[in-house]
């Protein structure tokens, strides 16, 4: 349980937001939401039995400049599997949000001390987006409008983060050495931050602007077709746990541009192309969802294998 994979939180993130995008597409009244969450739990179990056993590891990945990133997508996850017991009429659901809010940011104390503690501009990597914008999540996933002002207030403050982190992104990638290849299934993340923002703030704004919508439709739509740009390089160089980086910005991606058609043919009408684009960008999200998680399985299932036949 030692050697278990943390970023496996990520991609319980990617599926329990994936079966929730297509049960809204197909219009399947939570079926497919709620098996997505009860995949997502099943997925998190071995890191908490992982941290319970080994709570010391948990200190440590938490002041780990890539690990600490990466955690915060459990509580993401919890919020995820919250509004799915939610919306099956549990006030469980409520409370589980709540705790994964606390919980989040309780991740993000952590993330920020760290760093400031021990920064070096060559130790930015995309996934440094996950603590202050992945709050966000707790806004898509709001159960009730007692709770509005709290989720405004997440909102904007993972707005204004991504407004101050992106310029610092890009000099990092403009200006510095490559990352770590090991670490290039990473930059998939770059796609995720404009689109859950855009998400978050059409599922919470009642009016929104028309210049923040658009700014954030345009910059999602180029950051996820920059990454489709790297996926071949990022899958020839080999299967790693840190692919599940790529799922749900992908996943997100999609997410976002249904709400924001939705919202844009109010304004404008049916725009055909848009709808092709969606579909594709579903479509991709489906397929990247699939190669990891079964990809995570038989790479799990061999290590097992390993390590039972070497005991």
């Amino acid at each position: 349980m030692k050697e278990f994979p943390t970023p496996i939180t990520g991609l319980s993130l990617s599926v329990g937001s994936l079966l929730w995008l297509l049960d809204n597409v197909f219009q399947l009244n939570t079926k497919l939401q709620t098996i997505g969450a009860i995949v997502a739990f099943f997925l998190l179990v071995p890191v908490i039995v992982k941290y319970v056993i080994h709570s010391n590891l948990l200190v440590e990945d938490l002041h780990h400049p890539t690990i600490g990133s990466v955690i915060p997508t459990f509580a993401m996850s919890l919020m995820v599997i919250s509004y799915a017991i939610t919306k099956n009429g549990f006030l469980f659901g409520t409370y589980l949000w709540l705790f994964s809010i606390c919980l989040h940011l309780i991740f993000l104390f952590f993330f920020i001390k760290g760093r400031l503690n021990h920064f070096d501009i060559e130790h930015i990597i995309p996934s440094w987006f996950v603590p202050p914008i992945g709050i966000i999540v707790g806004v898509t996933t709001l159960p009730s409008n007692d709770f509005h002002i709290l989720a405004e207030g997440l909102l904007w403050f993972g707005f204004i983060s991504y407004l101050v982190m992106l310029p610092i992104m890009l000099k990092r990638f403009f200006f510095y050495p490559e990352i770590n290849k090991d670490l290039l299934a990473n930059t998939g993340i770059m796609a995720a931050p404009a689109s859950l923002t855009l998400t978050g703030y059409l599922s919470l704004i009642e009016n929104p602007n028309f210049f923040i919508t658009n700014l954030l439709f345009g910059i999602a739509l180029l950051m996820t077709f920059s990454v489709y740009l790297f996926l071949i390089k990022i899958i020839k160089n080999g299967f790693n746990y840190g692919f599940s980086a790529l799922t749900f910005p992908l996943v997100i991606s999609a997410t976002g541009l249904r709400l924001y058609l939705n919202w844009a043919e109010q304004l404008s009408g049916h725009n055909n192309f848009m709808h092709i684009v969606l579909n594709i960008e579903i479509i991709m999200a489906v397929l990247i969802v699939s190669y990891v998680f079964f990809s995570y399985l038989l790479k799990l299932k061999k290590e097992i294998k390993t390590i039972a036949k070497n005991s």
